[in-house]
């Protein structure tokens, strides 16, 4: 232990009790920065230009005629209806085409800094006629004091924090606004990207280090995965000369996967191989030398080594673990098929360059991912060690979705854009494989699915009946199914028009009765990606859908899809984000959405939650609370997703949030074992959404106190929830008579004193429960009767790089002896306190032993408030 000078001490003890105060230091090494809220778009020279002239984003390289950019910069200026302001903090950014029509994205930029996720996309054919435009702009300006504070790499600190698992490389760190409720607010984004094949976009606040939001770039297969990997058993082989595979370059394939193939959900997997077929391999860069790299789609560099097959004939071993390049063919041909299929339709998203997958990976269990950082493809096993998730064709062809998503609208955000993505993933996989299935033709990945053990063995269906919003739940594969549910309903409905069928017969390989139909379904879906922007809705989904029916296909299906998408609560009119081009436009109009407040919490045990809404003006005085959960003991389900109406409550009135009425959410957790995280609290009120900030935040087990969450940010406390304890068991039948008393048990023997340390030396035993050690400094030391610190030993000092959680051990502050043993003269204390934000702990132990072996307890446990120079404070019983 290192000896501490009584200057340190003292600033440490200082801080936290008021009494003992010696000193108090703020302060920061960087000077502020201008304010990046000072600029207004005024044009070059303080001058308003006469002509509108937008700048090119620098980097971006922009292939389009010099005539169409001009039109579409008069049709901004003269016909948009958007305000001086807007039209100067626009950036051409990047410029696509679908079939004839081009896609100019412009950025919102304010005092040279992009707004995250706000973009105006101009959609306008090669004559120079502006068809349609979409827009995600913001009118919100910086709040008050806005400055960067903080540096690039104190963010990156901060953000590294907000998430789980092991960083891969150096995170990215992108300057930004984001806007919250009334303001912008300055931040730094830190993309991420973890060994759990998980990537993430974290917010952090540059001018109060506050997280302001956490987003889950990376799309998977399913919502949860669960247990621990191991090999796919390898014991079986398939039948001998694999699957009669055509001439090189060939695979041996499921056609979707064994049970569609089969035409049975009986089939088991170790029947599975006598359904393999053989088919040819298209498009491969070098057709001879046995690697899967071609122009769609390649075997991720590092592991290429693995999938080789001299004789290009990949998988011809089959499933079952003694040959990956079966997996490897599995994953090449699907998504070669899918882009072909896309670009047959005349659309080539992603057709540039490949996208990398990694067609076995041991170590993910249960799922498989899209990773936009890196565009790779993780396929994953099952935890059972039964498949691999490559053997089936659907989640190959899900997790191609959404990179195909990521070519067209990168960055999407928020839940509904989630949803949105997800569904659009699942859409593609069941259009791409239609004439294949061969059995329940809802049913989404069922292969997959038997595995986890799922009801009727599908992951998802395609053909619910949900509707928008009231069956949203804040989980983005379940939310999506109200998007899927529409689209396949406007399938079926033009199936049934123009064909006079049921989905049920395209089950016809040889004949393909549906083709046209699903043709043109899956061409207005993926006709329908360059009309959204990255703060998509599943309203905007609907509206870019009828647009590209309007464009691409002459409207001939615009009653049907209007009418149908209604039915699932979806409007494709009236949207401010995505309207056609008939005249002046007021792009910027108002859209008025529900008062709601939006929850997900992830939890072992719902029923042990206490969720509360309270609303409370500046001085903590309450206005209004509502309860949205209560405890239940016979409530057993996980988590707590979804929206709360404030229609109609108590709480409406004081809407929206704001100094004088702020918003709290209290969650306390009533009961012991099941552990859990509040992830998201928003409050969305005439258009605007209002977002709690510091989320994810930990909710403690078993503990009365729980935690509040505010917006806006503030100190005020809560007020006390009521007891928040299960409802009464119902009465219990009338007791037996009681037996007689039992004789008392002996008395449990006294704990063994620990031994006493060497002699002269003092110990002391510490513990503290925290998620991040390395936010820590500890400190024990000594204070006189007056509180001057008159000794101290340095236990352990903060260090960024430390993520390990909790710390507890025996150390030695025998530089201190001189001043034991304790007494009124000797006061000896611990000291915690925590430096940054996020992570939260507990001091559960501070205990002393000298010469004399006496050993003597602090008063615990303590909470360590967090990112709180004042600490903690533990004070030894003498």
């Amino acid at each position: 232990m290192r000896s501490l000078s009584s200057s340190r001490f003292r600033l440490l003890v200082g801080m936290v009790l008021l009494a003992l105060v010696a000193a108090a230091c703020t302060g920061g090494d960087d000077d502020p920065v201008p304010d990046p809220s000072a600029s207004e778009g005024a044009a070059p020279g303080g001058e308003e230009s006469a002509e509108l002239e937008i700048p090119v984003l620098e980097g971006a390289e922009i292939d389009v005629e010099p005539a169409i950019i001009d039109a579409v910069t008069t049709w901004i200026d003269e016909e948009s209806g958007l305000t001086e302001m807007l039209k100067e903090e626009l950036v051409l950014a990047s410029a696509s085409m679908t079939r004839d029509v081009h896609h100019l994205t412009y950025e919102q930029q304010h005092g040279g800094v992009a707004v995250r996720g706000a973009q105006l996309v101009v959609h306008v054919r090669d004559t120079g006629e502006v068809l349609a435009a979409s827009q995600s702009l913001s009118t919100t300006l910086p709040g008050e004091g806005t400055t960067e504070e903080l540096t690039q790499d104190e963010a990156r600190e901060i953000a590294v924090k907000a998430i789980t698992g092991t960083i891969i490389g150096e995170p990215e760190v992108l300057s930004t606004w984001l806007e919250d409720g009334p303001e912008l607010r300055l931040g730094w984004e830190v993309r991420i990207s973890t060994e759990e094949r998980v990537d993430y976009s974290v917010v952090v606040d540059a001018t109060t280090g506050d997280v302001l939001s956490v987003d889950q770039l990376s799309s998977t297969q399913q919502s949860d995965a669960s247990g621990e990997g191991s090999a796919v058993d390898g014991a079986e082989v398939a039948q001998a000369g694999g699957c009669a595979a055509p001439a090189p370059p060939s695979a041996c394939i499921f056609v979707v996967d064994p049970i569609f193939a089969a035409g049975t959900p009986a089939i088991t997997a170790a029947e599975a191989n006598r359904t393999l077929v053989g088919v040819p391999l298209a498009n491969l860069t070098d057709p001879t030398d046995g690697n899967l790299v071609g122009r769609y789609v390649q075997v991720f560099p590092d592991v290429r080594p693995d999938y080789i097959d001299p004789d290009n004939v990949f998988g011809e071993g089959g499933r079952g673990g003694q040959d990956p390049t079966f997996e490897g063919g599995m994953v090449y041909y699907w998504i070669d098929y899918t882009q072909q299929l896309m670009q047959s339709l005349g659309y080539d998203y992603h057709g540039d360059d490949p996208v990398d997958v990694i067609p076995i990976d041991p170590t993910f269990t249960d799922n498989a991912a899209y990773l936009p950082i890196f565009d790779l493809i993780v396929m994953g096993t099952t935890s059972n060690g039964a498949i691999t998730l490559a053997e089936d064709a659907q989640v190959v062809v899900h997790e191609y979705g959404h990179a195909v998503v990521e070519s067209v609208v990168p960055n999407i955000l928020g839940a509904e854009g989630g949803a949105f993505n997800e569904g659009f993933a699942d859409l593609l996989m069941i259009f791409t494989t239609l004439e294949f299935r061969n059995g329940d033709i809802g049913c989404l990945s069922a292969w997959f699915g038997r595995e986890l053990g799922l009801p009727g063995g599908c992951i998802r269906r395609i053909d619910t009946d949900k509707i928008y919003p009231q069956d949203l739940l804040a989980e983005v594969h379940l939310d999506g199914e109200i998007y899927t549910g529409a689209v396949w309903d406007v399938f079926t409905a033009m199936l049934q028009r123009d064909a006079g069928l049921v989905p049920e017969d395209c089950q016809d390989r040889a004949a393909n009765p549906c083709d046209a139909v699903r043709d043109e379904v899956l061409g207005i879906l993926l006709g329908s990606l360059p009309f959204l922007t990255p703060q998509v809705t599943l309203n905007d989904a609907a509206a870019a859908m009828a647009l590209s029916d309007e464009i691409f296909y002459g409207g001939r299906n615009a009653d049907l899809i209007s009418q149908v998408m209604g039915q699932h609560g979806l409007d494709t009119t009236s949207n401010p984000s995505v309207m056609m081009a008939s005249g002046p436009m007021e792009l910027m109009a108002e859209e008025r959405s529900a008062s709601q407040v939006a929850l997900k919490i992830i939890h072992e045990n719902r029923g042990d939650l206490a969720v509360e809404l309270q609303v409370v003006d500046a001085s903590g005085e309450p206005l209004c609370l509502s309860t949205f959960l209560t405890p239940d003991t016979a409530d057993t389900a996980d988590n707590v997703t979804g929206r709360y109406d404030l229609a109609g409550s108590t709480c409406e009135a004081f809407l929206p949030p704001g100094p004088n009425q702020v918003f709290q959410l209290v969650v306390v957790d009533i009961a012991a074992g099941a552990l859990g995280e509040l992830f998201q609290f928003n409050v969305f009120h005439d258009g605007v959404e209002y977002r709690a900030s510091g989320l994810p935040q930990a909710i403690p087990d078993a503990d009365g106190r729980g935690i509040v969450v505010t917006i806006p940010d503030t100190d005020i406390g809560a007020v006390p929830m009521a007891d928040p304890q299960p409802p009464a068991p119902a009465p219990a039948p009338p007791a037996p008579a009681p037996a007689p008393p039992a004789p008392a048990p002996p008395p449990a023997p006294a704990p063994a004193p620990a031994p006493a340390p060497p002699a002269g030396a003092v110990e002391a035993d510490i513990a503290i429960s925290h998620t991040y050690v390395g936010d820590l400094d500890v400190v024990v030391g000594v204070l006189d009767a007056t509180g001057n610190a008159i000794c101290a030993v340095e236990v352990l000092r903060s260090d960024p790089s430390d993520a390990s959680s909790d710390f507890t051990g025996t150390f030695d502050v025998s530089a201190c002896a001189a001043n034991y043993p304790p007494g009124p003269s000797n006061i000896w204390a611990l000291v915690a306190i925590d430096n940054a934000a996020i992570d939260v702990g507990t001091i559960t132990q501070f205990t002393l032993r000298g010469p004399d072996g006496i050993t003597r307890q602090g008063h615990v446990p303590v909470q360590i408030p967090d990112n709180d120079p004042n600490g903690a404070l533990v004070l030894l019983n003498p």
